[in-house]
């Protein structure tokens, strides 16, 4: 008789795991990263390290980043400034970045 109510009781176990996965995931507004190392500053700008650049990121964007061919991609900025669309002056002193609809 034991033995029955433990299999009972593992079955019943069983069938409540699907129920705790269905859960919504970040639902309270609460968001963790956990690296082995606390990150030292949030300047990206004065460590190279990912912990701190991935830190950042959450508080500092960038008008544009990297794509996985190193290429690359406007993120805030419509497009990337060259010296064809007139984004990077002539003489190379300045350069003007157009920041996309709805980002303040």
């Amino acid at each position: 008789m034991k033995i029955g109510a433990f299999l009972l009781g593992t079955v019943a176990v069983m069938a409540m795991a699907p129920a705790a996965a269905l859960a919504e995931r970040g639902s309270s507004g609460h968001l963790n990263i956990i690296y082995w190392q606390a990150p030292s500053t949030l300047n990206p700008y004065l460590s190279g390290g990912t912990k701190e650049v991935e830190s950042a990121s959450l508080v500092l964007e960038s008008m544009a980043r990297f794509d996985n061919t190193g290429t690359m991609v406007p993120w805030l900025a419509t497009e990337i400034p060259t010296v064809e669309n007139g984004g990077v002056a002539g003489d190379l002193t300045s350069i003007t970045w157009t920041i996309g609809d709805g980002i303040t």
